[in-house]
């Protein structure tokens, strides 16, 4: 029986493959540049990040334009026990927030227990700097 040692250097193949494969007309090292490195890069917008602050204008029609009255969103997600929700809230001139939510039986409302404002979107990712300035303020 004969054997064959192969050594194989990882950083070397991994260099070779950032520099060398490419995904729309990017090697994977400059996408990775540009996503971490350069601030001014922005994601699409997902649903749970949209807001007027990053909405293109080409977008709507003459007689609509969102602002920070019309943008609002929120949509539930994960699971929790009875009479507690967590949804994730944008627009209406704030930050995207992580909201923790218990309902309360006496005024058929829930009732906001906690907040989490992330720098990136939970969701795709997108750094959520378009309220910077303001988010002292909230």
């Amino acid at each position: 029986m004969t054997t064959i040692s192969i050594e194989i250097d990882a950083r070397k193949v991994a260099e070779k493959a950032l520099n060398e494969i490419e995904i729309n007309g990017r090697t994977i090292k400059d996408w990775v540049k540009l996503i971490v490195f350069d601030k001014d890069y922005r994601k699409t917008p997902c649903r749970y990040c949209y807001n007027a602050r990053v909405a293109d204008p080409s977008d709507f029609e003459d007689d609509f334009i969102l602002t920070d009255e019309n943008d609002g969103s929120y949509c539930t997600i994960g699971e929790t026990e009875k009479k507690y929700r967590i949804g994730i809230n944008s627009g209406f001139g704030r930050p995207v927030e992580i909201l923790f939510e218990h309902w309360n039986d006496k005024t058929n409302m829930n009732d906001l227990v906690g907040f989490y404002r992330p720098n990136f979107c939970p969701n795709c990712g997108r750094i959520l700097n378009e309220y910077e300035k303001e988010k002292t303020d909230l």
